[in-house]
């Protein structure tokens, strides 16, 4: 079991986000945008700060959003898409499981929304008044299936910060690999191709001179080839956005020296 938080207007600074993680919080969300009826959908950057603390992301997202679009953007970002199916946000029944079947996404919710559904994992939402130190609330059902998890307590301050609190079962801190047959990811494999590419272009084969600072998921040091950099891309797509943006500004740098 581990904890986790959520936050919508507040989010975390890098210092906050290593404090979080130091104290054992292993995933915090956040909030997809456009976000129709959201408070505070979150920008790549936000996400980001959580990733590199080593925390999963959730992305929450809004029922009134495109869920093919939604799936694309999750991806690309490396965030655990879920359906946020509080009341207020989109009204009604009858919509959700098609837009769970075109996402691909879990769903957050109360007990009547999440168990009325097929979803790949579940958050139940409902607060007792007291750490249940449990990763789901039995008076909804007997634990499902499926991963699952309990946001136990509401708005309330961790860190400085305004926040949710949950307790998840361990698949959500888990393996962040992805199914290279999905279209989605074959999409992202399509842009790390064009990354390493341009790399070999500015460096060969050689990336001693990158000064990337960053450490990627199952390396024990900085990266130091091309082969080694598509591989621990493809383990952990999380750092594509990152990496891109410091190409494009190498590839400034070079054509200006």
């Amino acid at each position: 079991m581990i904890r986790g938080l959520d936050s919508s207007f507040d989010r975390p600074t890098p210092d906050e986000a290593a404090q979080a993680f130091a104290a054992g919080v292993r995933v915090w969300g956040g909030y997809l945008p456009p976000g129709a009826n959201l408070l505070s959908p979150w920008d790549r950057a936000s996400f980001e700060v959580v990733q590199r603390a080593g925390m999963r992301a959730i992305g929450f997202c809004s029922g009134w959003d495109d869920p093919v679009q939604l799936r694309q953007l999750a991806a690309e970002w490396g965030v655990l898409g879920c359906l946020d199916d509080e009341p207020g946000i989109r009204t009604g029944s009858g919509w959700q499981q098609a837009w769970l079947d075109a996402s691909g996404f879990g769903v957050y919710g109360l007990c009547s929304a999440v168990m009325s559904v097929r979803a790949p994992f579940r958050i139940v939402a409902r607060y007792p008044g007291f750490d249940p130190r449990a990763p789901w609330d039995t008076t909804c059902s007997p634990g499902p299936p499926e991963p699952h998890g309990w946001q136990w307590q509401g708005t309330h301050t961790e860190l400085g910060l305004s926040v949710d609190s949950l307790w998840l079962e361990d698949w959500f801190g888990g393996d962040m690999t992805l199914d290279p047959t999905d279209p989605v990811v074959e999409s992202i494999e399509g842009k790390l191709d064009d990354l390493v590419v341009r790399v070999r272009a500015i460096f060969g084969d050689g990336l001693s001179e990158w000064p990337l600072g960053v450490h990627l998921a199952g390396l024990t040091g900085p990266v130091v080839s091309v082969p080694e950099l598509a591989s621990a891309l493809i383990a952990d797509p999380t750092f594509i956005p990152a990496i891109a943006r410091a190409v494009v500004q190498l590839e400034g740098s070079k054509l200006s020296s």
